[in-house]
């Protein structure tokens, strides 16, 4: 499965690579677009994701085109103590909305630093519910671990395109699984 990830300079990316792939957390920042892959299992079925994380300098979103339209899933990340990262995923979301109508995933990083807490998920939520395509947001933080798996399962879950959720979860899990991991489908 082919995961695109997304958003502005300094956000998380990175780290939230990192995280998914069980890697250390300590990361430079990306030059063009860097590519990890992981395994993982759920239910007895093993999901091969290969994550590819597109630095946030403008210069490289001509790069990032190629990749949108063969994507499985894309990820927006934008970083929860920052404004300005938050409207850059909107633009984002804006431009891969026309034409297509994508599955996009919003992360909220960096919900360990809720004392500098600049974007509630109530209100991504409310931007989010603007587009008409499923949009799932959900927060997490690269820097404790604090939901990774719960993302991870998300992207898993809509990156596979399985129309029959019920093969790998069943609905009760699944209702236990929105509510513990802070995700909402819009």
């Amino acid at each position: 499965m082919k995961v695109l990830v997304l958003g502005g300079i300094g956000v998380g990316k990175s780290s939230l690579v990192a995280r998914f792939c069980k890697q250390e957390t300590d990361v430079s920042h990306t030059i063009g677009i860097d590519c990890k892959s992981t395994m993982i299992t759920i239910e007895q079925k093993v999901h091969h994701l290969m994550f590819y994380d597109v630095s946030g300098y403008d210069a490289y979103r001509p790069l990032m085109l190629n990749y949108v339209y063969n994507s499985d899933a894309i990820v927006l990340v934008y970083d929860i103590t920052s404004r300005t990262s938050f409207d850059y995923v909107i633009r984002w979301m804006t431009s891969l909305v026309q034409g297509s109508k994508p599955t996009l995933i919003v992360i909220g990083n960096k919900n360990d630093k809720v004392s500098e807490r600049r974007i509630k998920l109530k209100d991504a939520l409310k931007a989010a519910n603007q587009f008409d395509t499923n949009v799932f947001v959900v927060e997490c933080s690269a820097g404790n671990g604090d939901n990774i798996r719960g993302v991870l399962d998300i992207i898993i879950r809509e990156a596979s395109r399985d129309t029959n959720i019920e093969a790998c979860y069943s609905i009760r899990e699944i209702k236990g699984q929105l509510q513990n991991t802070q995700c909402v489908i819009v």
